[in-house]
């Protein structure tokens, strides 16, 4: 009877043994065990990412997304404006570089370097006297507006003997041109060059400079000149060149440009 209950007292300890040392490698084993992870937020995908996403320190500046297609805007307060071009800062196409990046390029047409001209040639007064008008929209808005001429312009022509450069009337700030010709002297061909002046109505100067493709005169009888620059506008002017300018794509709702942090709206 005494052996028994000794073999009873053995067989509890050694259970009582196993079971604290199961419980300390369960101990061990949560102390040790590796943390999990939160999954990663996932990153915008080309279709993704169409939307309206607003800057997260000045919500009236936005940038828009539609299909291949960007914009980038802050509309003008009306009751007060500063300017009077544009709510648009610039447009274009963008592209995806990577799971990390967007690379932003205005349009096209922004990066011309010679503008077209309509031109219609005529005959008027003394032959050795000539005039020259410039029209564009940016003409056509002052006119109606009353504004003061923010848009200089200078005319470079082209004779037999040489070339030169001659200021607008009046006084080098207006849009017409009146000069004389020497003797049995002809203009061969022209350029006009615009410039925004101090006086620039516009949000931002986009451009310092643009000249007009060199025109070629279609009758030396000529000495009246109305020439017309259709894609002469504020908007021209104004509009912001990007060339592949980087966005960072931070999480699946915010980019990141320029420092600063545009969210999806």
């Amino acid at each position: 009877m005494k052996n028994l209950f000794i073999y009873f007292v053995i067989i509890l300890v050694f259970k009582t043994l196993g079971c604290a040392q199961q419980s300390r490698r369960q101990d061990l084993g949560a102390k040790f065990e590796k943390p999990k992870l939160k999954p990663p937020v996932p990153k915008l995908q080309g279709g993704d990412i169409n939307g309206t996403y607003l800057r997260k320190d000045l919500r009236n500046e936005k940038l828009i997304f539609s299909g291949p297609r960007f914009s980038y805007e802050m509309p003008i307060n009306r009751h007060n404006p500063e300017f009077n071009c544009c709510d648009t800062i610039t447009f274009g196409t963008w592209k995806q570089h990577g799971k990390d990046f967007i690379a932003l390029t205005s349009a096209q047409f922004l990066f011309e370097k010679d503008l077209g001209v309509d031109v219609t040639e005529s005959q008027v007064g003394q032959q050795d006297s000539i005039r020259l008008l410039v029209t564009n929209l940016i003409e056509s808005q002052l006119k109606f507006t009353g504004n003061k001429r923010d848009v200089i312009y200078s005319l470079k022509i082209f004779t037999p003997s040489g070339s030169k450069i001659i200021n607008a009337e009046p006084r080098g700030s207006g849009n017409s041109f009146k000069f004389l010709m020497g003797k049995n002297e002809v203009i061969e061909k022209f350029y006009i060059t615009a410039s925004p002046g101090q006086a620039f109505w516009g949000r931002n100067k986009g451009v310092e400079s643009v000249n007009t493709k060199l025109y070629e005169v279609r009758r030396f009888s000529s000495n009246y000149f109305i020439v017309n620059i259709p894609l002469l506008t504020y908007d021209f002017l104004t509009y912001l060149r990007l060339n592949g300018d980087f966005i960072k794509i931070n999480n699946n709702r915010s980019l990141v440009w320029d420092g600063k942090i545009y969210e999806k709206n």
